[in-house]
């Protein structure tokens, strides 16, 4: 809230603004598990869910917290701060013609907002200085900060930079929690209307505001038919536990997953010549681009354009079903799909159509014939039939220890 705040107040005074989201887990302008950076002209207004829009450059993660992937997490940062170094920082007029701009660089400086996360002991801390100190920082500004940040908030007072402590403002009373609010990010997403969206890469002095498609459910929107042999050079799996899926179970994970549609540089050599040559690769005749243990693509040679929902497999074919708000000129350079963490919530599953809803139905299927969804809590012992009960009085071994 208070970076947004920050940047409206600096576009009354600037023509254009740059924006780094570094919270993965609660985004401004995009789904959760990216960072992004965007330009803006105009003020932002309303809860995120409402002003999504199509970043100047993003970089998939693949989870909502920072803990499992902080390695990537903060080469990507470091990526998009190089990017702005070097393509955004002074202003620039772009044209209107798809994806490809002309950059007409001036004299006039486009000043950068950074919105960082809220994990600031450990090891979130060291990223958070590496972050500092690559960014050249000129105003911090801090809610409540520990003692660990008010001892790096001295540091940076000492090397020049303005840092200042604001006290939290307690927000009202609000059932939703952070989890309920990706949620709505997510499903905000899927139901756009693409052309409601500035094109990638582009930036419009013209007031944008997004659509949505809510008349039908995720289920019943009709999807894109893709040849993965066809269309994708890699399928990647990253996050907790993604080393283990064997290729022969790929196709069961990748089954109503969540997907990052990355581009990448054809010149980027090691990690994009990868190519899996493995025999029982195969099925249905066709070879599945997926090699056990790949890591994320490296964030100076690749880019997110968007997410995917694959809402269905079709192994005897080789073909997915895609639904994604992307529009076909940016597709079209996408050439690697990458799985992360991050999951449809269960809104997403549902069918809210009136009719659906009294014959207990969805997409034409009884709840009881539903793949994936269960309705009832099961047999008393039925393992995983109860809700998730999270524990609070698990302690760390340096807890012990004292």
């Amino acid at each position: 809230m208070f970076a947004r705040i920050v940047t409206n107040h600096l576009l009354q005074k600037y023509r254009r603004v740059a924006y780094i989201d570094c919270d993965i887990g609660q985004t401004e302008f995009t789904p959760p598990g990216m960072v992004s950076l965007h330009v803006l002209t105009e003020p932002v207004f309303g809860p995120p869910f409402t002003h999504l829009r199509q970043p100047f450059r993003a970089h998939f993660v693949g989870s909502a917290s920072v803990r499992s992937l902080h390695l990537h997490y903060q080469a990507c940062v470091l990526q998009l701060l190089e990017t702005y170094r070097l393509d955004v920082r002074y202003a620039f007029d772009l044209d209107d013609e798809g994806p490809a701009y002309d950059v007409q660089r001036s004299t006039e400086e486009i000043p950068l907002v950074i919105n960082m996360f809220g994990w600031t002991k450990g090891t979130g801390a060291e990223i958070t200085r590496e972050i500092e100190t690559a960014a050249s920082l000129t105003h911090v500004y801090m809610l409540d900060p520990d003692d660990t940040l008010q001892t790096n908030g001295q540091q940076l007072q000492s090397e020049g930079i303005s840092y200042t402590v604001l006290e939290a403002i307690k927000p009202l009373r609000s059932d939703s929690t952070a989890a309920d609010k990706r949620a709505l990010m997510l499903m905000s997403y899927f139901h756009r209307k693409p052309e409601s969206l500035i094109p990638l890469n582009q930036a419009s002095n013209e007031k944008s505001s997004i659509q949505w498609r809510t008349e039908l459910p995720l289920c019943a929107m009709p999807p894109w038919e893709v040849k993965w042999a066809e269309a994708f050079d890699k399928i990647v799996l990253i996050g907790n536990g993604s080393e283990d899926v064997h290729r022969t179970e790929v196709l069961r994970a990748l089954n109503g997953a969540i997907v990052a549609l990355v581009e990448v540089e054809t010149f980027s050599s090691d990690w994009s010549s990868m190519q899996a040559d493995h025999e029982d690769d195969y099925l249905g005749g066709t070879s599945i681009p997926y090699i056990q243990g790949t890591g994320p693509p490296p964030p100076a040679s690749s880019r997110c354009v968007g997410y995917a929902l694959i809402r269905g497999v079709r192994a005897s074919t080789g073909v997915l079903h895609i639904l994604t708000p992307v529009s076909p000129v940016d597709l079209k350079r996408v050439r690697v799909i990458v799985m992360g963490e991050i999951r449809l919530p269960i809104q997403g599953m549902l069918d809210h159509r009136p009719r659906a809803r009294v014959l207990g139905q969805i997409a034409g299927v009884d709840y009881a014939n539903v793949p994936f969804l269960h309705w009832n809590t099961g047999l008393p012992g039925t393992p995983g039939s109860k809700k998730l009960r999270v524990r609070r009085n698990l302690m760390r071994k340096s807890q012990m220890e004292r």
